[in-house]
């Protein structure tokens, strides 16, 4: 099982994104792995994109719904999250949730461009 953070999908999902390209080559890789997302990241892609790309956002919106497992933040996971939150300064919350899952669930992936977050995701799974 791949999580997947708001970053990557971003580049997937808007051709203008200075990454789009490496997305899809790593989506490609990745595309027989059971793939997840949690609702938070969910709500991070859809109102990003409508803030700058709003003509995709419903579209991708329905794609991730059709396309990827969206699993939802538990009271444990968001527990689990604080405490991550203020164990690490440069995530945000929504990073932690994601930190928060992939211990639950045993994920041993993330895919995404944000460093802090492999950073830590690394640094949790080294336990």
């Amino acid at each position: 099982m791949i999580i997947l953070d708001t970053s990557f999908l971003i580049a997937f999902y808007n051709k203008r994104d200075s990454r789009h390209r490496e997305a899809l080559k790593i989506f490609d890789e990745i595309a027989n792995d059971k793939l997840v997302i949690s609702n938070y990241i969910f709500d991070e892609v859809v109102t990003f994109l409508r803030a700058k790309v709003p003509w995709i956002a419903q579209e991708v919106g329905e794609n991730i719904l059709e396309n990827l497992d969206v699993i939802r933040v538990n009271d444990e996971d968001f527990k689990t999250a604080w405490e991550l939150f203020n164990k690490f300064d440069e995530l945000s919350f929504t990073d932690c949730t994601t930190l928060s899952l992939s211990k639950r669930l045993k994920i041993k992936r993330v895919v995404t461009f944000d460093q802090s977050l492999t950073r830590a995701f690394e640094k949790i799974n080294k336990k």
